[in-house]
């Protein structure tokens, strides 16, 4: 009779699971055994192990093991080198009744493997069904590219628990999205006024990066989303177009004064300069020099020379610039590819090791997942295909958007043989949501970039909710559902802190009472939110007291103040969707609740800020805040 297949939730879903009859019963002390010559990946997995067992009442023994016995050891666990298929990252892991053995062909197979151990004892505890698993990625670069550009800075801490969670998924990338918070020595103006992070903070970053198996990838904006620099006297001139002189006037969105001109020979010189402080930190073979969004290109001092030979051709040479003092450097260019949207003949004088990210993050765009795809790798380029978590924007993340559109985009790099996945979170317009909205997102990129093929979207809820908040029942996930701001919701409840006056019905192609009747369900699911997230950190602050479950329990509050934060923007939609219809009373008062419930939030709000993050911006996230509340309690009294 054949044995019954148990419920692994395992992230990301492993290649092939054999279930087998019996299980292992874990002994109250074990040995986890390191193969002979074994490096500082396996210590680290191992060391995982060891601290997972003791969460479960089990006191473990760690010890390299001489020789090359096939079996694991008594009632133990074995990680050892042999050959399995699948490449260097491949992992095959056995568990029987005397123990558990993990097989690799090196040291990330091995650690990859012990991940998914981790998750077993995770799920299961004490006593693990019987099984027999073989794993692979499908992807080789499997990365997160995360914004530290727009206001939130994170600690030192924040980020080694943020790559210790992305190698548990298996993902071996992390990209820290820079406009300025680096300590240029030479430039301090890049950076003024922030908490930037430093080369020393760099350097032990990514030792914790190599411990864990990640490729720390610099990147620094380099021709375009410069525009808080070019604010500062030193460097107006190399606008581009002219810049709005103050660093107030650079947070507004603005198509001028954000690049570069590319045709003076200063802006190389910067560039370089940058480069050759920021490069030197990093032990990557690629960098990310963005390019992405050179909203006045051919225009201003650029003008001249796109009319002789085209804006394209502009592009394209300020890009070889760019790839020669990348080269400088011992590194292999990366750039955003929107420029193929407007001017797809810059790929051509483009050299071809250049890589090109190819983002888009709608649910779905033939043009910019499939043809662009189709045209870089045409023109001979390698391709990352580069979705994104959805939550910028928001307080709250799109959770129905973001699968689609990591799904869609995971099966358009499988078609063009991507080199990877790029799961990318930003900020624009402020970073005014805090990191527990990207988890979800970085969770399911994880699981499309390791194994697209055998993703499963039923049950990636309650699996991310499992290994990244340790919350079995699933509750993270409901609470991420409910406050999902989709259709027409999405486009009224934005971050608290923009202008609700500004809805344009004719384009929605609705009327105000229908947008009402959607806001006042919309607030049904905030409220449903709240309750779920804080009873969930309820439960999660009864866990052990260690820095990761700290982490852990942040994201549940997270949750409950921004969804409660959604719900007092929405009153304000309400306040002004009331008033449209003629009823100026209700609309006084939601106005003055919105204010009210801002207001109560704030300092919470800024508590929870500090707990993940440095201070930089943070004055100025509050103050678009107190801005709003503002707005809402002058229109209280109108």
């Amino acid at each position: 009779m054949a044995a019954k297949s148990p419920r692994l939730d395992l992230l990301p879903v492993p290649q092939e699971i054999r279930p087998r009859s019996g299980a292992w019963k874990l002994p109250d002390d074990l040995l986890v055994s390191l193969p002979p010559g074994s490096g500082r990946m396996e210590l680290t997995a191992a060391r995982q192990l060891v601290a997972d067992l003791a969460s479960l009442g089990v006191a473990a023994r760690l010890a390299r093991r001489s020789g090359n016995d096939d079996a694991p050891a008594a009632s133990g666990i074995t990680l050892r080198r042999a050959r399995v298929s699948g490449g260097e990252e491949a992992y095959a892991l056995a568990v029987g009744a005397a123990g558990v053995c993990v097989s690799a062909n090196g040291p990330r197979g091995l650690f990859y493997g012990a991940q998914t151990l981790r998750q077993l004892l995770r799920q299961c505890g004490r006593k693990l069904p019987a099984v027999a698993i073989r794993d692979w990625p499908e992807m080789a670069l499997r990365g997160v590219y995360h914004d530290i550009s727009r206001g939130r800075v994170p600690t030192l801490d924040t980020l080694k628990y943020l790559v210790e969670l992305l190698a548990s998924m298996k993902v071996n990338a992390l990209s820290l999205y820079v406009e300025y918070p680096y300590r240029y020595e030479r430039h301090p103006q890049v950076w003024e006024d922030t908490d930037p992070l430093t080369a020393e903070d760099v350097l032990e970053l990514q030792e914790h990066c190599k411990d864990h198996g990640i490729d720390l990838i610099p990147s620094q904006a380099s021709f375009g989303h410069l525009e808080r620099l070019l604010t500062k006297p030193p460097y107006r001139d190399l606008a581009n177009t002219p810049s709005s002189g103050t660093v107030a006037g650079s947070r507004k969105f603005s198509r001028h004064g954000t690049s570069l001109d590319p045709t003076n020979p200063r802006s190389e010189k910067l560039i370089a300069e940058l480069y050759d402080e920021f490069l030197p930190q990093f032990d990557s073979p690629y960098f990310n020099a963005c390019c992405d969004e050179v909203w006045d290109l051919g225009q201003g001092k650029s003008e001249p020379r796109a009319r002789r030979v085209g804006k394209g051709r502009v592009f394209a040479e300020f890009i070889c610039k760019i790839n020669r003092l990348t080269k400088r450097h011992g590194k292999r260019l990366m750039i955003w590819a929107d420029i193929l949207k407007h001017h797809a003949d810059a790929i051509g004088p483009i050299p071809k090791d250049v890589i090109f990210l190819n983002w888009w993050y709608n649910a779905e765009s033939k043009e910019w997942m499939i043809d662009h795809s189709r045209h870089i790798r045409k023109a001979g380029h390698e391709l990352v295909v580069c979705p994104g978590v959805n939550n910028w924007g928001a307080f709250m993340p799109r959770l129905a958007r973001m699968r689609d559109n990591i799904a869609n985009f995971a099966a358009a790099g499988r078609q063009f043989k991507a080199l990877g996945l790029l799961n990318t979170e930003w900020g624009d317009g402020g970073h005014f949501n805090l990191l527990g909205t990207a988890l979800p997102g970085f969770a399911s990129g994880a699981e499309h970039a390791w194994a697209h093929s055998k993703a499963d979207r039923a049950t990636i809820g309650r699996r991310w909710s499992l290994h990244v908040l340790g919350d079995a029942a699933g509750t993270a996930e409901r609470v991420v559902a409910a406050a999902d701001l989709r259709d027409a919701d999405y486009a009224l409840v934005r971050t608290g802190l923009g202008d609700e006056n500004r809805l344009d019905f004719a384009a929605m192609k609705t009327t105000p009472e229908k947008l009402l009747a959607g806001q006042e369900r919309f607030h049904a699911r905030l409220t449903e939110a709240i309750g779920l997230a804080t009873r969930l950190s309820d439960s999660l602050s009864r866990n052990d007291g260690t820095p990761a479950a700290f982490q852990r329990l942040l994201t549940p509050v997270e949750y409950a103040v921004l969804s409660a934060l959604t719900l007092a923007k929405g009153d304000a939609v309400c306040g002004h969707l009331n008033r449209l219809t003629g009823n100026a009373a209700a609309a006084r008062k939601l106005f003055r609740k919105a204010a009210d419930i801002t207001e109560s939030l704030v300092p919470t709000y800024k508590e929870l800020w500090l707990a993940r993050n440095r201070r930089s911006e943070l004055d100025w996230s509050v103050g678009r805040f107190r801005e709003a509340m503002r707005r809402w309690r002058r229109a209280a009294r109108a």
